[in-house]
């Protein structure tokens, strides 16, 4: 009887060990891969922002030098045919500056003059006048450049398509593993998109300088998406 007893225990050991070994095998029959789209696009906007600054030792005449010039700026930007909606007001500051300790290291914190400063920002409908804006606006008054960057008004088309050669990459190198391991791929699994960027080029300041007077290349908007996905392997031949 005992020796019964221990011989069902030993099959139902066996069972079990199969039954684990049956669920480790489900668990590594499957491929999991990566897979990276890129589309390259030539922007059809730009969006460019301006800084007027100004120093007085009075704050509201610091204030008002800048407002002054902010309004040529815009003058001028709207001479070229902008419209008053794609100029935008982005910040507007006004901060003491206080004396240099160092060179008055007894005296307590005094204030000796005031930074204004106004930001507008310019949407432009096509990058053709990139050029001009930043001329008619250093020559209104802007005296500071914060960033110009080259964008697409819509990229809905180019993110799709990034997506599309993300999932036939993430098929090739599935099927490129299978064929190296010597398996078939059966079904998909499940895809997971791990996001899509928008890659804008932009100008250094030293860039936009020049920009001025040559005509501005805005290169090119990167629209990049990756997707995970992950494959059944066929079980037998």
């Amino acid at each position: 009887m005992l020796r019964g007893v221990r011989w069902l225990g030993l099959v139902g050991m066996l069972l079990a060990s199969n039954i684990t070994l049956a669920q480790e095998a489900a668990n590594v029959s499957r491929i999991s891969v990566t897979g990276r789209g890129e589309v390259a696009a030539t922007p059809d906007s730009a969006v460019l922002t301006f800084a007027v600054l100004a120093r007085h030792e009075n704050a509201a005449e610091a204030q008002a030098q800048v407002n002054r010039a902010l309004s040529r700026v815009k003058a001028a930007v709207r001479k070229l045919g902008i419209p008053a909606e794609q100029l935008t007001t982005t910040g507007i500051t006004l901060t003491p500056v206080y004396a240099d300790r160092r060179a008055e290291p007894a005296a307590q914190a005094r204030i000796i003059a005031y930074h204004a400063s106004n930001r507008i920002e310019v949407r432009l409908q096509g990058t053709e006048q990139v050029g001009a804006v930043i001329d008619a606006a250093v020559k209104a008054g802007a005296n500071g450049i914060d960033g110009i960057a080259f964008t697409l008004s819509d990229d809905a088309a180019q993110r799709q398509e990034a997506l599309r050669q993300a999932v036939l990459d993430a098929r090739a190198k599935a099927d490129a593993i299978a064929a190296a391991m010597g398996v078939r791929l059966e079904s998909l699994e499940h895809v997971v998109e791990q996001g899509v960027g928008v890659f804008v080029p932009s100008l250094s300041r030293a860039m936009v300088a020049e920009a001025a007077a040559t005509p501005v290349s805005p290169g090119q908007v990167r629209v990049e998406a990756n997707v995970q996905v992950v494959y059944r392997i066929a079980q037998g031949l």
